[in-house]
């Protein structure tokens, strides 16, 4: 999604917002400030998004919607992760977790789990990722979660590479490429196709790795997807300092 859709989304989803509480529709309030909160957190604005998520939760807690509740908990941790409150980011994917499994969630369950293993390699507890990972693989698959079946490949990718595992390494991330292919998933094509830019970098492939990241800038430039365009720059510099040496 692009950031003027992004825009368009948030005018739409507060327009929504006046409307339920002009008629006193409670769940609908709950409803549209989590997605309210969802799109300022793609859009950056990560206070803003957790004040909003945070009365979000409360509603759903105080209405008792244990799946509304999980929802809330696994956004609000990815907020707290993007702005380094791991402890709090930590606590919010257990308890979301615990109410997923609670409910029968499978789905939910793998998106807390690929959710806890994130934050366990952001924080460089790089097997307790690839427990978490390997774990919630085989259920996404089992349930036929294609989207998530390819954000955890590419994770699984990105930890192999950390690991310098490279057969593995590659062949995870080109399972997950050919699914994000079939899903249309530009964020995560972007993701991918830079550790694979990363991955033929290092094993001296300066065309591949090249023409890897320009596909993973273009599509982040396409898609409008601002935080994506620059991490594809770095890689992209990254890939043509080598070129220019070799």
């Amino acid at each position: 999604m692009c950031s003027s859709d992004l825009k368009l989304s948030l005018e739409y989803l507060q327009r929504g917002l006046e409307l339920f509480r002009g008629a006193n529709d409670t769940r609908g309030v709950a409803g549209s400030l989590d997605d309210i909160g969802r799109a300022l957190h793609m859009m950056g604005r990560y206070a803003e998004a957790e004040a909003q998520i945070t009365e979000a939760l409360a509603r759903h807690t105080k209405d008792g919607d244990q799946r509304a509740i999980a929802t809330s908990l696994s956004r609000l941790g990815n907020i707290h992760q993007d702005r380094g409150h791991y402890h709090a980011a930590d606590d919010c994917h257990r308890d979301a977790l615990a109410i997923r499994k609670a409910t029968g969630d499978r789905w939910g369950q793998v998106v807390a789990q690929n959710n806890l293993a994130a934050l366990s390699f952001e924080l460089g507890e790089l097997a307790d990722a690839r427990g978490g990972w390997l774990a919630a693989l085989p259920e996404a698959e089992a349930i036929g979660a294609l989207p998530l079946s390819a954000l955890i490949l590419t994770n699984l990718g990105e930890l192999a590479l950390a690991e310098h595992k490279l057969d593995e390494a590659r062949s995870r991330l080109e399972n997950a490429l050919d699914i994000i292919d079939a899903i249309a998933d530009r964020g995560l094509e972007s993701v991918c196709c830079r550790h694979l830019a990363a991955l033929d970098k290092l094993n001296g492939n300066a065309t591949a790795a090249r023409e890897l990241a320009e596909r993973a800038l273009a599509v982040a430039q396409k898609a409008g997807l601002r935080e994506h365009e620059a991490q594809a720059y770095m890689t992209l510099g990254d890939v043509l300092s080598v070129d220019r040496k070799s």
